[in-house]
């Protein structure tokens, strides 16, 4: 029987129960949050704005410079599958075309359907190539692609039939290659497309032009895989890439009909197709400059000189197009807006006040400038040069009187990188003031100066012609003409980018460059071991990426030191770990060398559900082999406790045979094995793995960073209490906030600061976490304590107004009824 005692006693402990109901043992719970943004699946990348342009013409007739064949006019019919699959999509006509409405400030890519461009436009749409704009070509449109010279080159002013491609009769096609085209289907798959005469190219013949190597073969007739119906190209030469495919958009009659498969292959191609350059060039040719791009634009006296100087541009991941003459104004604000760069040569034209004060405002905010200029006295420039010196009086730049033929010298800068002297024409002289330097000097004389103005950078030239096509190959003028854009597009940049991969056919291409383009990230890129000490040295960044797969670039060691010492972000791969001045810099990194890597080995995924491996691609993957002739694979890590091992030598984690470690703050990645030389697509997903890597390697040091609010107190009925977070992303996304696990609060989120009012609860222990998510699915969460404690007479000090939901003196009361009765019960029975 139970003692009175004991009935208060147990009495008592009940009550002091209730008055503690803990909120929720903390743990950050990211179930909910994975539900509300998906992972990007291998082949869509990062999601974009794509703008379409679809040639509109009725006229079905042959113009004089085509072949022909049998057209049609589903200029409609295609243009709403392709705002169907998400894509902004305007129909353009004639006379669109004619007052220069395709261009790439509008457009990202061009669909030619089954129709032929008429004479006076035909140009202008390869003008847009040229720019680097991407072009989707359907079966008769072939004509154009042979006569503009885009396939292949050889073919230029001709439309190629009968000597590249022809009409050929065929059905069933079969897909020869993945590609991002074609990374709906498998290879293998067949398409019935009706038995039609298809534009079908030639393979051998294609296969023996300049550019074989760049052209990929997506479909061919069944049973005859010389004949090639479906092609892609993105070009070596010049050009924006290409993708020429066969099908219709609409249904003829009963027998040629809509094949579901084609349209979903025109879909994938558009993507593949626009253009995700570093920096958007704007070349002026509004006031009729003395050099140009093309012979078929009017005014200039030569018209072609600087052809090879933009397409070595657009091929090396720039875009350049024109700025045409407009009764609507030409070098205004918002012309000039969609630009990172504009590029004036010596104008026959004069620049009114209007365009110089929106010039000077346009470089002021983060525009740049870059002046092809000659000298003053210069026979016939002098009238230019006035108008030049007019434009760029506000920077403490002058051209003067004099200039040489001569070999300039490169000066110590960050724009040098490589590059060593510059093939002068006529070296015109400069004069400069004020914080103008010089970047170029022979004898005395300075040829090139520039200076940073408010947000912006100019750079003048006294001479125009080092970059015509009669000087561009001459000494470093190539690579000088990179230099100069990629020193004026980084304005603004954070992020510095070193690498040397010699393997590569072009340093603005390789793996870690194409995965900050896809993530739009602004940097300054450096590719030589003396240009990134200098760099370094010149300039802060935030994040800087070090892939080294072949110089020796030890001297950096201590400005790399200094950068992550001054908390910032470091991603770097470097074949020479083993080299023992590294090891301050590993051991910052959260690492040690341990051994070298074992030659030709794989390279094992340890956790395939860490970020790095998830996001924005899901990799999916447990290893991934060589593929490159390096021949030296990297280093092994031992792996500090403040950092996270990833992978390595061994299909199980070990020590000391790690590769890939990410400090547990996020801020460095060691990266010992050759990323770069994995150049398989292990997850079929039409994308080489290096850059799925390099890609998730680079989100991951981008990934949203968040802030620790102080924990909050207050009393019940209190007001003016919250909590603010700043949360700071590149490309935020979302952000969701929880309460003792239930979501209270989601939404998108613009990369302002996110605040949760806590003025309506009520007495009682509260958890909040945060989940600030960008839009690779990477996340930065935080946790906030929150008390309330009951308001002056209001409730019972120690205990909150409410249990289980009821009131407080409720429950009480109840508890008190119960142990009144029991100890009633218990003295009758006594």
């Amino acid at each position: 029987m139970l003692k009175r005692k004991h009935v208060i006693f147990l009495s008592l402990i009940m009550l002091m129960s209730l008055s503690y109901i803990p909120s929720e043992v903390f743990s950050v719970d990211n179930s909910t949050v994975d539900s509300l943004i998906g992972t990007a699946t291998p082949a869509e990348i990062m999601p974009r704005n794509i703008r379409v342009g679809v040639y509109d013409e009725p006229n079905k007739t042959a113009p004089d410079w085509a072949y022909g064949g049998d057209v049609n006019n589903d200029s409609s019919d295609i243009g709403q599958i392709l705002e169907d699959a998400g894509y902004e999509v305007h129909l353009l006509t004639f006379q669109n075309l004619l007052d220069h409405e395709l261009v790439l400030s509008e457009f990202d890519v061009f669909v030619i359907p089954d129709n032929l461009l008429r004479e006076n436009v035909t140009m202008l749409a390869k003008s847009f190539w040229l720019s680097g704009g991407g072009i989707l070509s359907i079966d008769s449109a072939a004509n154009f692609l042979g006569y503009a010279g885009i396939i292949p080159y050889e073919s230029e002013g001709d439309h190629g039939y009968g000597t590249y491609w022809s009409h050929q009769s065929s059905d069933i096609q079969a897909v020869a290659n993945l590609h991002p085209a074609t990374k709906s289907f498998s290879v293998g798959d067949e398409i019935n497309i009706t038995s039609l005469l298809w534009s079908t190219f030639d393979w051998s013949a294609i296969s023996s032009t300049t550019e074989a190597s760049e052209y990929v073969k997506l479909l061919y007739a069944e049973g005859d895989s010389n004949k090639a119906t479906g092609i892609a190209y993105e070009p070596e030469l010049r050009g924006g890439r290409v993708v020429h495919l066969p099908g219709y958009a609409q249904n003829l009659d009963e027998d040629v009909f809509i094949v579901e498969e084609m349209e979903s292959m025109w879909i994938d191609a558009i993507e593949w197709l626009c253009p995700i350059p570093k920096s958007r060039i704007a070349f002026d040719i509004s006031h009729q400059p003395r050099l140009g791009f093309d012979p078929w634009d009017e005014g200039m006296s030569y018209p072609d000189y600087l052809v090879d100087f933009r397409d070595h541009l657009v091929t090396h991941s720039f875009t350049v197009e024109k700025i045409y003459p407009s009764s609507e104004g030409n070098l205004t604000e918002d012309n000039l807006a969609p630009y990172d760069i504009l590029i004036l040569t010596s104008p026959d034209y004069n620049y009114t006040n209007s365009e110089r004060s929106a010039v000077e405002a346009w470089i002021d905010s983060g525009g740049s400038l870059l002046v092809l200029g000659e000298a003053l006295d210069q026979i016939t420039f002098g009238k230019a040069s006035e108008q030049v010196n007019s434009m760029i009086a506000p920077f403490d730049i002058e051209i003067t009187q004099g200039y040489s033929s001569v070999v300039g010298d490169i000066l110590y800068h960050p724009i040098k990188d490589s590059a060593e002297t510059v093939q002068f024409a006529s070296g015109g002289y400069i004069n400069i003031t004020g914080d103008a330097f010089p970047l170029v000097k022979k004898n005395g004389n300075i040829h090139i100066a520039a200076t940073e103005y408010g947000n912006g950078r100019v750079i003048v030239s006294g001479d125009m012609n080092w970059a015509d096509k009669n000087n561009l190959a001459s000494e470093d003028n190539e690579v000088w003409a990179l230099n100069i854009v990629n020193w004026l597009g980084s304005v603004g940049a954070d992020t510095l980018l070193y690498c040397d991969d010699v393997m590569a056919d072009d340093f603005y291409e390789t793996p870690a460059a194409k995965a900050l383009n896809e993530l739009r990230i602004n940097y300054f890129l450096v590719t030589y071991d003396l240009g990134l000490n200098i760099t370094l040295d010149e300039y802060e960044w935030e994040h800087v990426i070090v892939d080294a797969p072949n110089r020796f670039i030890d001297e950096s060691i201590p400005y790399l030191i200094e950068h992550v010492e001054n908390d910032g972000y470091l991603a770097m791969h470097n074949f020479d770990f083993d080299n023992p001045d590294y090891e301050p810099l590993l051991n910052l990194m959260g690492v040690s060398y341990a051994d070298d890597y074992p030659l030709d080995d794989d390279f094992y995924v340890w956790d395939q559900e860490h970020p790095v491996y998830v996001n924005p691609i899901d990799l999916g993957e447990t290893s991934f082999s060589i593929s490159g002739p390096y021949g030296d694979d990297g280093d092994l890590f031992h792996v500090f406790d403040n950092a996270t091992a990833l992978g390595g030598s061994s299909s199980l984690p070990q020590n000391n045979k790690c590769a890939l470690a990410v400090r547990k703050d996020r801020k460095t990645i060691a990266m010992g094995y050759i990323f770069d030389q994995i150049v398989g697509d292990s997850d079929d997903s039409a994308y080489l793995d290096s850059f799925e890597l390099w890609l998730n390697v680079v989100a991951h040091l981008f990934a949203p960073t968040i802030d620790s609010p102080a924990d909050v107190s207050f009393t019940e009925g209190e007001t003016g209490n919250s909590i603010t977070w700043n949360p700071v992303s590149y490309h935020p996304a979302e952000y969701v906030v929880k309460r003792n696990g239930t979501i209270v609060d989601s939404g998108s989120w613009d990369g302002g600061p996110i605040e949760v009012n806590l003025d309506t609860l009520e007495a009682a222990n509260y958890t909040y976490v945060i989940t600030a998510i960008d839009w690779t699915g990477n996340k930065a969460s935080d946790v906030v304590f929150v008390e309330v404690e009951p308001g002056a007479g209001g409730g019972i000090p120690g205990l909150p107004d409410k249990i289980f939901g009821i009131d407080t003196w409720i429950v009480l009361a109840a508890v008190g009824a119960v142990v009144l009765i029991l100890i009633i019960v218990l003295a009758r029975r006594k």
